[in-house]
């Protein structure tokens, strides 16, 4: 869109958001009992369960969310929605195929591509069990053109909707043992984002409108972030991540990335050239960041310097690719 003025703030939050995507893969926080199959609640989280969870693993609904406000920001035509489905998919695809590649070999993307006649819907939506976060990104902004055509009323009634649907995956899980419905593959986990996306960009046209959406979704984060603590931890969610606290089906993460982006709406400043750099380079250092996790932990040394190392070689390898060897299609 022609005259689109730049949203400052992004740049800030691409930069922070995609570290902290790999601090939460190193475990820099430490981990605690909720990373144990036998914990449950009622929890008290500990200072490491506030970070890894109410900070660090808030990165990919973060991205998730910006997304469907960039899509209502700038679409003009179902042909805009075209594209970008070429392009999250072409990301989806080629990721997938080249992580199998690296870590087996031919024969390893070859089974990974024979289990979709096993599990054919599980291995679509988590990727080949690789890149998820594209597969959710696809169809929230999928859902984010149906939003754009919603009045207020609807996306209200959408966002109350979908987050009811969190409580129930929730309930779910707890109650049935339903692995699909609290794991953080689940795309269904981001049903609200598109239309709680669009309903921040219809309000952004109003500054007093939009303080008081931020301030309101700040609240309820702490509201339901303390209810989550209490209520929510349960060893029926470990099979599908590997600890007892489900990653996304949560509806403090929602509120936390709502009141994020209108923070980052506010922002005027533009960022420096380092900030600059990061927010550039933020899809790279989230698709290279995995190929280098492996031998970044055979390393003696802390998780904190093993990380520190991780995200500065993956942003050389980053640079390097931009410039030599793949196209800004799959890295920018």
């Amino acid at each position: 869109m022609l005259g689109r003025q730049k949203i400052h703030g992004l740049d800030y939050a691409r930069a922070i958001f995609s570290i902290f995507v790999v601090l939460w893969h190193f475990h820099v926080a430490g981990t605690s009992a909720i990373f144990s199959s036998a914990t449950d609640a009622p929890y008290s989280p500990n200072v490491s369960d506030i970070i890894n969870f109410n900070v660090l693993l808030q990165a990919v609904p973060f991205f998730i969310l910006t997304s469907c406000y960039l899509y209502a920001e700038t679409a003009t035509s179902v042909r805009y929605l075209g594209r970008r489905f070429v392009r999250i998919g072409t990301l989806l695809v080629f990721w997938a195929i080249t992580y199998h590649l690296f870590y087996g070999g031919a024969d390893g993307l070859m089974e990974a591509v024979g289990k979709l006649n096993e599990r054919p819907i599980y291995q679509t939506v988590t990727a080949l069990e690789t890149y998820s976060f594209f597969v959710g990104l696809l169809i929230s902004v999928t859902l984010s053109a149906i939003a754009l055509y919603c009045n207020m009323a609807v996306l209200i009634i959408w966002t109350v909707l979908g987050s009811t649907a969190i409580c129930f995956f929730q309930w779910q899980t707890i109650q049935h043992g339903t692995v699909w419905t609290g794991a953080f593959w689940n795309p269904m986990n981001y049903i609200a984002y598109p239309a709680a996306a669009a309903l921040i960009f219809r309000l952004s046209k109003s500054p007093s409108a939009l303080n008081r959406l931020g301030w309101g979704c700040a609240g309820l984060f702490v509201i339901f972030a303390a209810l989550e603590w209490r209520f929510v931890v349960d060893p029926t969610f470990f099979p599908g991540q590997a600890y007892n606290l489900p990653a996304y089906t949560r509806l403090s993460s929602m509120f936390f990335v709502c009141f994020a982006l209108v923070v980052c709406l506010k922002v005027s400043r533009p960022a420096g050239p380092i900030v600059q750099f990061m927010s550039r380079n933020s899809l790279g250092l989230y698709c290279i960041h995995p190929f280098i996790i492996a031998p970044m932990s055979r390393l003696d040394l802390p998780v904190a310097i093993r990380a520190i190392a991780a995200i500065a070689a993956t942003y050389a390898i980053v640079v390097v690719l931009r410039r030599f060897f793949l196209k800004d299609e799959v890295l920018a």
